[in-house]
């Protein structure tokens, strides 16, 4: 047994935990931070103890990942009082002071993605399986076919060449599809040419014996080549042997890191597998229909629900490290998101200048504004691309840290519109990673999950709001009346509003509040998905929840459509900003 602080509060330790680790330690590292997670029991459950962060150092000026894991390690023991680490080795296994750990967890995207690039000269099915498996993993996808379409040209041995000069992949896939002979060999012939200068190294051959047998013939001096033959699996099973060894090449990767020794002989998970355990356990255990949204060296959106999965990582889309997929967007997408009165222009420059300096800080509203509109644009075009439905029937959202922290007070319609969540009984609740552990939990839960599910249990979401999504178009009159509702709270107070198309309605309710609610629609809306002009009732096993923000009505309607007139448009995203206070305080 064992006395620790814990949040200022002295807990005794018991043995529960005696047959498995009791101190475990999480390195999470990607291009920007690097966290050290430390996990301990505490009265008989595994809990969160801290977490010590520190930027990484990979890059520019230090070039040294160690740098920044030693800050971060030594930021954990100054706010713990532990050691946890003793000259280059983890203290193993634990001390009866606390000192150490008994086992080590790595996760993140500790190394670049791996630049992986899809040709695809038929098969459209199987070319479209093939990119949503890649997408499952650490990788940078360029896809040759998009790249012939933004240059405006057709497939040829000119196009291949610069596609390839463009993308620079490490790791190809290519499919022969139904392709002519004459067009495939000549394919192979500038890919053996070209490829070798960018450090393409790898070829995954998806095609018959004949096209795999050319494909030797031609790349075998260069490349590293796996074949499989399309007629004798199923385009899944293709999908999932691509996936699996991407996954292993970065994990492989992972030893060529030096600064990486200290916890070589820890558990890694990379950032997507981990997220993805977690969101398949919050389903799993709480039975909720959930989506994560992280923007976090890339952006990364994980689904869960009744009809099953969806992963999706795209590692050169984001505000950060990635900014400079932002000049790719135009500028007046991201702009028609920005309540300031910036003009096209502006917001052009803002994007350039980001692009520029991808880790500045951000600094002011109007900044948290663009910033807003950019996470925005980014996370809708990697839901297009995933094949994530228009209207996502989810009942919890959930945000990295990262999102609240770039978008403040907007965060909630952030994930509304990005991921265009259209909850079927009308309620969905937005929590966030506070802490930024999603990933080190979901990496823990590789090997030991039952601890993993405590720390889940106990110490993971923050309740940020509860949202009611009111459904319906509104004859396109902004301020026409939609909707009665009644509030009953907690303490016997009760509430009447009346709520208007277009608007966002926000009414305090705090975490660990809840409230009965009941919408009464007119005849043109719906609650969520149930019938028009149906009234809903929230109330005994389905009361609505309080948050940061408390209760939020969006009676915007699905799709949400902006006006097109510029003052109009700055008009309405005001009103919105306006009632989730954004930017104040």
């Amino acid at each position: 047994m064992r006395s620790r602080e814990v949040n200022g509060e002295l807990m005794i330790e018991t043995d529960l935990h005696a047959d498995g680790p009791n101190t475990i330690l999480v390195i999470d590292v990607d291009q920007t931070v690097t966290r050290a997670v430390l996990c301990d029991v505490v009265e008989g459950l595994a809990r969160l103890v801290d977490v010590g962060e520190a930027a990484t150092t990979a890059g520019a000026p230090f070039f040294d990942m160690s740098i920044g894991l030693n800050r971060a390690i030594r930021r954990l023991e100054d706010q713990t009082g532990r050691r946890i680490v003793d000259g280059e080795a983890v203290v193993s296994p634990s001390h009866p002071d606390g000192d150490g750990a008994d086992a080590v967890f790595v996760t993140g995207v500790p190394v670049s993605p791996i630049r992986t690039g899809l040709l695809s000269l038929g098969s459209p099915e199987l070319t479209h399986v093939l990119r949503s498996s890649v997408r499952r993993t650490v990788s940078v996808l360029s896809e040759a076919a998009d790249y012939f379409r933004w240059a405006e040209t057709t497939i040829s041995p000119t196009a291949v060449e610069s596609w390839l000069r463009y993308s620079r992949p490490t790791v190809l896939v290519l499919i022969a599809g139904d392709s002519r002979d004459e067009d495939w060999r000549s394919s192979l012939e500038v890919i053996a040419s070209v490829g070798p200068e960018f450090g393409t190294t790898q070829g995954i051959i998806v095609g018959n014996d004949e096209r795999q047998q050319v494909a030797a013939e031609v790349l075998d001096e260069s490349f590293d080549l796996s074949g499989i033959d399309p007629a004798e699996y199923d385009p899944n099973e293709i999908a999932s042997a691509v996936e699996s060894e991407l996954r292993d090449q970065y994990a492989s990767s992972l030893h060529r890191e030096p600064s990486l020794r200290m916890f070589s002989s820890g558990t890694f998970v990379d950032r997507v597998q981990s997220v993805e355990s977690v969101v398949a356990f919050l389903h799993r255990r709480m039975g909720r229909r959930l989506a994560a949204l992280l923007c976090q060296n890339g952006t990364l959106i994980e689904v869960a629900s009744d009809t099953g999965a969806l992963s999706v990582y795209r590692g050169d889309l984001d505000i950060g490290g990635a900014a400079r997929s932002l000049i790719q967007i135009p500028s007046s997408n991201i702009a028609r998101w920005v309540p300031a009165q910036m003009t096209d222009d502006e917001v052009r420059h803002w994007l350039l200048n980001r692009a520029l300096r991808p880790l500045a800080s951000l600094y002011g509203p109007n900044d948290m504004q663009v910033a807003a509109g950019a996470i925005r644009e980014t996370a809708l075009l990697a839901a297009r691309h995933s094949g994530i439905d228009d209207h996502l029937d989810v009942d919890l959202v959930v945000l990295g840290r990262d999102v609240l922290d770039n978008t403040g007070d907007a965060a909630p319609l952030v994930a509304l519109d990005a991921l265009r969540v259209l909850p079927s009984d009308g309620l969905v609740m937005l929590s966030v990673d506070r802490d930024n552990i999603v990933a080190s939990l979901g990496a823990l839960s590789a090997g030991q999950p039952d601890y993993a599910r405590e720390v889940i249990e106990n110490d993971f979401l923050s309740p940020l709001a509860s949202c009611i999504v009111l459904n319906g178009d509104g004859h396109g009159q902004a301020g026409n009346q939609i909707a009665e509702v009644e509030i009953a709270f907690d303490g016997g107070e009760r509430q009447q509003l009346t709520l208007q198309f277009g608007d966002v309605t926000r009414v305090p309710l705090a975490e660990g509040q809840t409230a009965e609610v009941t919408v009464r629609p007119i005849a043109e809306f719906s609650v969520g998905l149930h019938a028009a002009g149906e009234p809903v009732a929230y109330s005994d096993e389905r009361v609505v929840h309080g948050g940061e923000l408390g209760i939020l009505f969006d009676c915007r309607g699905r799709p949400v459509a902006l006006p097109e007139e510029r003052e109009a448009r700055h008009s309405t995203l005001q009103r919105w900003s306006a009632a989730l206070d954004v930017g104040k305080g």
